[in-house]
């Protein structure tokens, strides 16, 4: 059954570009005149929810967000603060581009989330203008195009504020990071993250007994593809083993370690990560400039392709039974 999801309030917090400062909203969007706003936001954040771009995190015992869990909040209080820590990173890393940062608190019956999502202006709903209709420094409707799907969203989190569970989206290293600060909060690899530390073991364990790269990284991705039909999940480890079979004492402790650094905890989900062009293809790439890209999900690699060394140490690559070039 599909829950029913409700936007209760949402606001938005600017940062513009040109003035290099921010304009935090004293009032939140008024739904009536804005009709076009809460069917948006609670698109973003079902969206949110199923994207294998989001993932799991776990606030810290000493997250401010955990005073939250429970008890009413300052809606407009609480996001001003969050936005200006967002807003001051940018300008203190000199990274200033405008940006909206758009809270809601989500309603998804038996809970609600604080959500935030981060809207750049060239895809935003607000922005700021100077000197239009009388109004300075205002936030208005800049009629552009809203994002067509979450994917347009550079980061974001939910928090649901009566258990803690927490969703995340970063789009590189210094959001991850700048979430675990706000938020003060430890980020759980998810199945796409998790699957790439896997093939950056396969390659180097393969390295380190001299194996075959290629092919060790292709049994990898068919173990994904092999499977999705018949299972829902799979451990990061069991991949490995499908791969090597077993490990010495030296490769437990590196990929114990591997895990632990990068935050692989939880099952890999194979549905999400087959949908992935990383799990379904795979590409060679040759010194010469030539590139071979492989359907793992519709051929058996090891029909189609020999690859072979000489004692030279150069490669050749031999295609067999592929049909027609068209």
């Amino acid at each position: 059954m599909e829950v029913i999801m409700n936007i209760d309030k949402g606001v938005i917090h600017s940062l513009d570009r040109d003035l290099q400062s921010m304009i935090l909203s004293e009032k939140p969007l008024n739904f009536n005149t804005s009709k076009d706003v809460e069917p948006f936001i609670a698109k973003l954040a079902k969206a949110f929810q199923s994207s294998p771009t989001a993932s799991k995190a776990k606030l810290n015992s000493g997250s401010p967000f955990l005073s939250l869990i429970g008890t009413p909040i300052n809606f407009i209080e609480e996001t001003q603060k969050l936005a200006k820590q967002w807003f001051d990173h940018h300008i203190a890393t000199m990274t200033v581009e405008s940006s909206n940062l758009l809270f809601a608190m989500v309603d998804m019956g038996d809970f609600v989330s604080l959500a935030m999502f981060e809207v750049l202006s060239k895809n935003g709903y607000i922005k700021i203008t100077q000197n239009e209709h009388g109004l300075e420094n205002a936030l208005v409707h800049n009629q552009a195009i809203l994002p067509a799907t979450f994917a347009s969203v550079k980061n974001a989190f939910m928090v649901n504020l009566t258990t803690g569970e927490t969703l995340v989206k970063f789009q590189d290293i210094r959001y991850r990071e700048l979430l675990e600060t706000i938020l003060d909060c430890e980020i759980i690899a998810n199945s796409k993250t998790s699957f790439q530390v896997v093939d950056t073991l396969v390659g180097t364990i393969s390295e380190v007994r001299e194996d075959s790269h290629f092919e060790n990284i292709v049994k990898a991705k068919q173990v994904i593809t092999d499977n999705v039909d018949f299972f829902d999940e799979i451990e990061p480890k069991q991949i490995l083993k499908e791969v090597f079979d077993t490990f010495s004492e030296e490769e437990e402790r590196l990929i114990d370690a591997t895990f632990e650094q990068e935050h692989v905890q939880d099952m890999i989900n194979l549905k999400m990560v087959n949908r992935t062009q990383a799990a379904k293809k795979h590409r060679i790439v040759t010194e010469s400039g030539i590139e071979i890209i492989l359907p793992l999900d519709i051929l058996d690699i090891s029909d189609v392709v020999n690859i072979s060394t000489d004692i030279n140490g150069q490669v050749s690559i031999e295609l067999k039974d592929i049909g027609k070039i068209l």
